[in-house]
C-alpha cells in the first residue's frame, strides 16, 4: 500500500497559500509552471468568483506524487467569511503548512489557526513567505513566532531579505543536532556521543515533529519559487503518513460537498478506516445509495480512482450526503473545531415565480456550508440567512446569479445577537391537554460565564419520568434554545431537569419534545434575559501621524485595546470590537493612514451588550409562549393552510 500524506495548507488572507501551493504542484511535476493568482492561472483558485476576486473561497484539493509518496493536499481560504471550510479541513489532515508573511508578520487569522493546530496537536512546519519584498524581516517574524512556542527550530538561513536578490541556505545537521539536542537530556546524550547525526538525527526529527516538540521554520518566496522545494522535500521527509486499516469498518468524513453540472453531488471524503468501491452502498442520514464513481481531484480537474481506502482523501458521485457528515463508525472520526459563528443575518426576496427556485439554490448551497443557515418563514414566506460576513455575502449574491440565474435582492445585513438568563430560577410546564397526552416538567435554569455553551443535566429518577422520556427532553433541548424571549438563540446557561412526571396510560411518545420548550421559553421569560454580542479580535498596524485618528474612532466603536509597540514610526494596537459597531473601520482605517494601516480581525466571540444598544428581533414561526398556537402547530392541527406550506 502506498504510503499517504494528508496536508492542509493554512495561512491570513494574502499570505502566499496558494502560490505555495502552484509551487508544491510544479515540483511534483503536476503543472509545466507554476500558476498565479493576479493572472486566474492557479489550480486550486479555479472557480470563476475565485479567479474574479483573487481570494480563496473554498478548501481546494490537489493530489500529486513526489519522491514515492501520494500527498494529499487542501489549500484552505485565508478570509475569516470562510471559516467553516478550515474547520472541516482540520478534521481530516494529518500534518500541516502554516504560511506567515515576513511583511506582515503575525495576524490574527495567524494566531486563530495556530491555536486550532496546537489544541488538535497537529504536527507542522511553518513557512515564513515573502522574503523579496520590501520590509521583509526573517527575524523579526521568527521572533514573534516564538511567542507561540518554544518548539520552533528554523532549517534555514536568510540573507538579504527585504532585496530582489536575497539568498536562503539550509541549517547545516551540526546545528539542527545542537538545537535539537537543547530539547531533552536523552538527546543531549547522543548528541554528546556524536550520535545524533544521519539517519539516527532524522529519525529522531521525525518523531519530534510528529509529537509538536519541534516546529521547523523554512523560509523563501513562494512568488519566486524560492525556498519552496526545500519546503516539500521536508514535508516527504518529516511528517507523518497516514494510518488507517483498510480491512475495517468504515469510518469516513464528508468534509467538502461540489455540485457539477455533469456528474452532480461530488461528496469530498477522508476515510480514517475500511474501505470504497464504485457501486458500494452507503448509509447517509438513515438512506441507503451507491456510489457510482470515487474520483481523484486536483481543483477542478478529475480523474477516476475505482477504490479508496483508509488514509485516502477522494471524491464520491452518488450519494446525498452534505458538507460534514458522517459515514460509518462517527468514533473513529475527529471532533469538530469551532474557529466563528454566523454574525450576521440577510433577508432575501426575488419575484414570486423564482421563490421556489431560490429556496432550491439556497438549500444546494447549505448543503454545501453547514455555518450557511437558511430560514425560511413559511408564514410570511421570507428566506433570511445567516452569515458570517459582508464577504460571504457578496459570493452568495454573485452564486446565485452566475450559477442558478436568479436576481435576488438583499436587505440590509443586521447582527445576529444571542441571549442568555439574567437570573437563576425555573421555568414549568403542564402539559395535559388535550389528550391524549401527559409531560409535566420543572427545570432549574442558571446563567454561566461567557463562552461555556450550553450544559444539560437532569437529577429525575426513571419512575417519575422514564428514561425514555428524558431522552426526548435532553433531544429536544437545541430547539428549546434556538430562540429566546427576545428572538435570538439562547447561550451560556446550564438547564437541570429537577421535577416531573410522565402518565403510565396518558402519555404519547413525544409528548415530552412538545412539552419542552414550553417549559423553558416560560422560564427564560419569567427569568428575564441579557442580551450578547458578537466582538472581532484584531491587531492595528498605522503610521504614528495618522494614531490620534484611529484612536478617537475605536473610542467611537466601543473597542476595548491596548497600544502594544511602536517601531520605525509605527504603531501597534491590538484589542476587541463590537461586531455592530465596526462596520465601516476598515474603510475607515484605509482613509485616515492613506492605505498604509494594516487591519486583521477574527471572530472572538460574544460579550454582554449595553441593553439599550441591542436589537430584538422577530421570533420565527410559533413561539412556544403561544401555548396553545404552538400545541397546534406541534401536533399538525392548525387549520389555516399557510401555516404548513
Amino acid at each position: 500500500m502506498s504510503e499517504n500524506i494528508n496536508l492542509g495548507i493554512f495561512a491570513h488572507v494574502d499570505a502566499g497559500k496558494t502560490t505555495l501551493t502552484e509551487q508544491f504542484l510544479f515540483s511534483a511535476g503536476v503543472v509545466r509552471s507554476a500558476g498565479n493568482v493576479d493572472s486566474g492561472t492557479t489550480q486550486t483558485d479555479y472557480t470563476e468568483i475565485e479567479r474574479s476576486r483573487r481570494i480563496s473561497v473554498r478548501a481546494a484539493s490537489a493530489q500529486f506524487t513526489y519522491k514515492g509518496v501520494n500527498i494529499n493536499l487542501i489549500d484552505t481560504p485565508g478570509h475569516m467569511d470562510f471559516s467553516s471550510e478550515v474547520e472541516r479541513t482540520l478534521r481530516v489532515i494529518d500534518c500541516a503548512v502554516l504560511v506567515v508573511s515576513a511583511v506582515e508578520g503575525i495576524q490574527a487569522r495567524t494566531e486563530i489557526v495556530w491555536d486550532a493546530l496546537a489544541a488538535r496537536k497537529t504536527p507542522t512546519i511553518v513557512f515564513i513567505n515573502k522574503l523579496d519584498r520590501a520590509g521583509a524581516s526573517f527575524s523579526e517574524t521568527l521572533d514573534a513566532l516564538r511567542g507561540f512556542s518554544d518548539a520552533m527550530l528554523p532549517f534555514t538561513k536568510v540573507c538579504g531579505e527585504g532585496l530582489p536578490g536575497f539568498s536562503i541556505s539550509p541549517v547545516s545537521g551540526d546545528e539542527l543536532a545542537e538545537n535539537l539536542a537543547l530539547t531533552s537530556e536523552s538527546l543531549m546524550d547522543k548528541f554528546l556521543s556524536s550520535e545524533l547525526k544521519g539517519r539516527t538525527l532524522l529519525n529522531e526529527l521525525r518523531g519530534s515533529v510528529a509529537r509538536r516538540g519541534t516546529i521547523p521554520v523554512f523560509a523563501g518566496s513562494a512568488a519566486m519559487g524560492i525556498g519552496t522545494r526545500e519546503l516539500l522535500d521536508a514535508v516527504t521527509e518529516l511528517m507523518p503518513r497516514a494510518s488507517g486499516d483498510p480491512n475495517a469498518g468504515l469510518a469516513a468524513l464528508v468534509y467538502k460537498v461540489e455540485h457539477d453540472k455533469t456528474m452532480g453531488r461530488l461528496c469530498h471524503v477522508r476515510l480514517f478506516s475500511g474501505s470504497l468501491s464504485n457501486r458500494d452502498a452507503v448509509t447517509v442520514n438513515g438512506e441507503t445509495a451507491k456510489i457510482s464513481q470515487i474520483r481523484r481531484v486536483t481543483g477542478g480537474k478529475r480523474a477516476d480512482m475505482g477504490t479508496v481506502s483508509a488514509g485516502e482523501i477522494a471524491a464520491l458521485c452518488g450519494i446525498g450526503a452534505k458538507a460534514g457528515d458522517i459515514l460509518g463508525d462517527e468514533s473513529l472520526v475527529p471532533r469538530p473545531t469551532n474557529l466563528t459563528e454566523p454574525l450576521l443575518n440577510v433577508k432575501l426576496t426575488t419575484s414570486s415565480e423564482d421563490f421556489s427556485k431560490l429556496t432550491e439554490a439556497v438549500h444546494e448551497l447549505t448543503e454545501e456550508d453547514p455555518l450557511l443557515r437558511a430560514f425560511w418563514v413559511r408564514e410570511k414566506r421570507e428566506l433570511t440567512l445567516s452569515v458570517t460576513g459582508t464577504i460571504q455575502l457578496e459570493i452568495i449574491e454573485s452564486l446565485l446569479k452566475t450559477r442558478f440565474g436568479l436576481d435576488v435582492k438583499f436587505g440590509t445585513p443586521s447582527v445576529i445577537y444571542r441571549e442568555t438568563p439574567a437570573q437563576s430560577g425555573y421555568g414549568f410546564d403542564a402539559y395535559t391537554m388535550p389528550k391524549p397526552c401527559w409531560a409535566v416538567l420543572k427545570f432549574l435554569i442558571e446563567p454561566l460565564p461567557r463562552g461555556s455553551g450550553v450544559e444539560y443535566s437532569s437529577i429525575v429518577e426513571n419512575n417519575k419520568i422514564f428514561y425514555r422520556y428524558q431522552s426526548q427532553v435532553e433531544q429536544a433541548i437545541p430547539t428549546a434554545l434556538r430562540q429566546g424571549p427576545s428572538g435570538w438563540e439562547v447561550t451560556d446557561l446550564r438547564i437541570t431537569l429537577v421535577d416531573g412526571n410522565h402518565h403510565t396510560i396518558h402519555t404519547h411518545p413525544l409528548d415530552f419534545t412538545v412539552a419542552t420548550p414550553m417549559a423553558i421559553m416560560n422560564g427564560l421569560a419569567s427569568l428575564g434575559t441579557l442580551m450578547l454580542e458578537p466582538v472581532l479580535k484584531f491587531r492595528l498596524t498605522v503610521p504614528e501621524d495618522a494614531l490620534g485618528k484611529i484612536l478617537g474612532e475605536l473610542v467611537n466603536i466601543r473597542a476595548e485595546f491596548e497600544m502594544c509597540s511602536s517601531r520605525k514610526g509605527r504603531c501597534r494596537i491590538e484589542g476587541v470590537y463590537p461586531v455592530s459597531s465596526s462596520a465601516d473601520f476598515p474603510g475607515f482605517v484605509t482613509r485616515a493612514t492613506g492605505g498604509k494601516g494594516v487591519l486583521s480581525a477574527v471572530f472572538d466571540g460574544y460579550r454582554d451588550c449595553p441593553q439599550e444598544l441591542c436589537q430584538k428581533t422577530e421570533y420565527r414561526g410559533i413561539s412556544p409562549l403561544d401555548r396553545a398556537k404552538y400545541i397546534l402547530w406541534v401536533r399538525k392541527a392548525l387549520t389555516d393552510p399557510e401555516m404548513h406550506l
